[in-house]
């Protein structure tokens, strides 16, 4: 228990520093939700690029604890309103932990969740145990993501276990998703933001990747949620402050970005890429409606703070481009090879809704301890209540939340 806490609390508090320094550095002095979400973004980059020198992951540690003390420094005076960004904080923060840590209280024990149905985690642990010993591995070798990995292991060098370390990162991912939301919500009392933001961070699909231990999604799920959010600030001009250097106002979301290279390579930038395409198409679309020249100047407008998100995304991912293209032959991505994973066949879209009367997602509807129509009436239901909430976001013309979806429909498709 000590362990998974600590790690938590620990990975918690260096991504809240590192993240709001980094929306500091563009000028924002007061907190923001989605600082958490951005700084496990930039210490997963850190962490991988030192996991590998001498030291069984301590140069990892000492890179994320100097990167840390200097996001400390770079926000001492920099940050205008923490009583109130800690009154709104720690209440969610807390309900979070909590709520995620229900796994470990139902099993009763700390240590690898899921084992049933997910037996992943043994070759995560092997891959963590040979970048702390500096050994190769067929992991290492193909190119697989390694970022939360490398977390891991640097927090090996206090004597955390792997086992523990991992499970301080799926709580930190779990916390950092339920913050996240405060971005949009923080009109609403306390009762009610609370609420919200956990269904939102621990939703169906979170919550089922929580029991199953797999952090992998939940970190991409993170990024995407982040930076869906992201978009509907810069285009309400919230990101950051309005007279904030053009290369900058979007700067937050090239480091999210950048995250999911090392968290999820190549497939996890196509969702946000989904996202910020047809964000972006939908935006010019509906000012050209009103008038092209408008249309045309909104597009100047967003070319510079564009180009710099994408230019530190560049940045930060270079150094792993190698290792893109290795992993693009990853047996998983091969058609005629074990592409569906642990999963039996494909599995309906609707599943995403959170309906699946059955103790094994994997199953057919009707396969399990419910009869075929309960999936199916559940679903319409379900269906119903994503229709109002698109409905709601079109209605006000505010297109982020939608435009993720969109792109996320298309994706799976």
């Amino acid at each position: 228990m000590l362990g998974t806490y600590g790690s938590f609390l620990l990975l918690l508090g260096l991504a809240a520093t590192c993240g709001q320094a980094i929306f500091a550095a563009c000028g924002r002095r007061t907190w923001s939700p989605l600082s958490p979400a951005v700084g496990i973004a930039a210490l997963a980059a850190i962490a991988w690029g030192t996991v590998r020198l001498p030291g069984h992951g301590t140069a990892s540690l000492i890179a994320i604890l100097v990167a840390g003390a200097v996001s400390a420094l770079v926000l001492r005076h920099r940050l205008d309103d923490l009583p109130d960004a800690l009154r709104l904080g720690v209440p969610i923060g807390l309900a979070a932990v909590l709520a995620a840590s229900l796994p470990f209280f139902v099993e009763r024990r700390f240590g690898i969740l899921g084992t049933g149905l997910d037996p992943d985690m043994s070759q995560h642990l092997l891959a963590a145990f040979q970048l702390a010993h500096g050994e190769g591995g067929r992991l290492i070798s193909a190119g697989y993501p390694l970022g939360p990995h490398s977390l891991v292991v640097a927090l090996s060098a206090l004597g955390v276990s792997l086992v523990h370390g991992f499970d301080g990162l799926t709580l930190t991912v779990a916390v950092a998703s339920c913050l996240a939301p405060l971005a949009l919500l923080w009109r609403l009392s306390a009762p009610r933001g609370i609420v919200a933001c956990l269904l939102v961070g621990l939703g169906y699909m979170a919550a089922s990747y929580l029991v199953q231990g797999a952090f992998k999604e939940s970190l991409e799920a993170l990024f995407v949620l982040a930076f869906t959010i992201g978009l509907h600030q810069v285009a309400r001009g919230e990101l950051v402050p309005a007279g904030a250097r053009a290369p900058l106002r979007a700067a937050p979301l090239g480091v999210l970005a950048a995250g999911t290279v090392y968290c999820y390579s190549f497939p996890g930038l196509l969702w946000l890429a989904a996202a910020g395409g047809v964000w972006a198409a939908a935006e010019l679309a509906l000012r050209a409606r009103r008038s092209v020249p408008a249309a045309v100047a909104a597009a100047r407008a967003a070319a510079v703070p564009g180009v710099g998100a994408v230019a530190i995304l560049a940045a930060i991912a270079a150094p792993e481009i190698g290792r893109l293209v290795r992993f693009a032959g990853f047996s998983t991505f091969n058609p005629a090879g074990p592409g569906l994973g642990n999963l039996f066949n494909r599995i309906s879209p609707l599943e995403a809704l959170g309906v699946w009367p059955s103790g094994d997602f994997r199953v057919e509807p009707g396969g399990g301890f419910a009869p075929a129509p309960a999936f199916w009436l559940g679903a319409a239901l379900a269906l119903a209540a994503l229709a109002f909430g698109a409905w709601w976001w079109l209605r006000r013309r505010e297109l982020a939340v939608p435009a993720a979806l969109a792109g996320a429909g298309l994706l799976i498709n």
